[in-house]
């Protein structure tokens, strides 16, 4: 009897079955990063890691396979499941510590809980559910719905952001009275970029509304009070997560407020065909700037009904 081998070597090379580009995702993304992998459906994985570097093994695969990155568990957000998406769920990343007691300043990692945070001394976050990851908090649009100009009031004093190139950007208080330089390339050439737009006439069509509209917070470069600086950390402000991964935040206890209240559906703002253009304008090109390469979520087209 002839051998497997021998068989094999007779008629040619046996048919090789090949693995799609999600399987191959899959598979290494179970080699390269620890944590849980739970299978939601279709190409859609939720990914658990236990360190801030899997985080970053798993964008790199993203990125690598073609495979969106998103941030699991933000409220009022509606996904597109029939693009491969990773979710990342960043419970395990939930480290906290008081910074400066004599200012307030909490150093918070995105998983979080707001009701340990609320505990802790960071009273400002009691009016959300305790459940929620501080991601889930700082990404959503409704508990970010500051009016325009007062997003000083989300107590955000920096930011830590993964970009889709895999740097990583500080973000935070920019201005005259902060000498910090812009620490990556990709931050000093979308600055410019962005305070372009927000002088642009969409730009400064959405700033002249009480109510931020746009999906992204450009109004975060022009603070209506003299007293508070422009903060670029408040450019994530309700993203989404489609910007770029949160890998921390620092809070000033003393600033956070509960004032926002989602008013849109009493406002109804955006009934005008040509804001509407101006806000999609708007997201579109925040949108670029951050995640040119298209590597994190994008926005769904319809978000609670509003059509932006």
């Amino acid at each position: 009897m002839h051998s497997e081998s021998r068989r094999a070597f007779l008629s040619g090379r046996r048919h090789v079955e090949q693995v799609s580009a999600w399987d191959q995702f899959c598979l290494q993304l179970g080699q390269k990063a620890q944590g849980e992998k739970r299978v939601l459906g279709g190409e859609q994985l939720c990914f658990t890691p236990e360190t801030p570097a899997d985080v970053h093994h798993a964008r790199n695969l993203c990125a690598l396979h073609q495979v969106m990155m998103g941030v699991e568990g933000v409220p009022h957000r509606q996904s597109d499941d029939t693009l491969p998406t990773l979710w990342v769920d960043p419970k395990n990343l939930n480290k906290f510590q008081i910074l400066q007691p004599e200012n307030g300043h909490w150093f918070v990692q995105p998983g979080c809980l707001l009701g340990e945070l609320s505990e802790a001394g960071l009273r400002g976050l009691a009016a959300w559910p305790a459940e929620w990851t501080i991601a889930a908090w700082l990404l959503d649009r409704h508990s970010q719905s500051w009016r325009t100009g007062h997003t000083h009031l989300s107590g955000v004093v920096h930011a830590s952001l993964v970009m889709d190139d895999g740097t990583v950007s500080s973000l935070g208080a920019f201005g005259q009275n902060n000498t910090k330089p812009l620490n990556t390339p990709r931050l000093r050439q979308m600055v410019p970029q962005l305070f372009q737009l927000q002088n642009s006439e969409m730009g400064q069509a959405c700033l002249a509304l009480p109510l931020w509209e746009a999906r992204y917070r450009l109004d975060a470069l022009l603070p209506v009070q003299a007293d508070h600086d422009l903060n670029l950390a408040h450019l994530l402000l309700g993203s989404g997560g489609d910007l770029g991964w949160l890998e921390w935040v620092v809070l000033d206890a003393r600033c956070l407020s509960t004032e926002a209240v989602w008013e849109h559906s009493q406002a109804g703002l955006l009934r005008e065909k040509s804001l509407q253009i101006a806000a999609a304008d708007i997201e579109m090109e925040v949108k670029q700037c951050f995640d040119p390469q298209g590597n994190f979520t994008h926005p769904a087209q319809e978000w609670d009904g509003l059509k932006l």
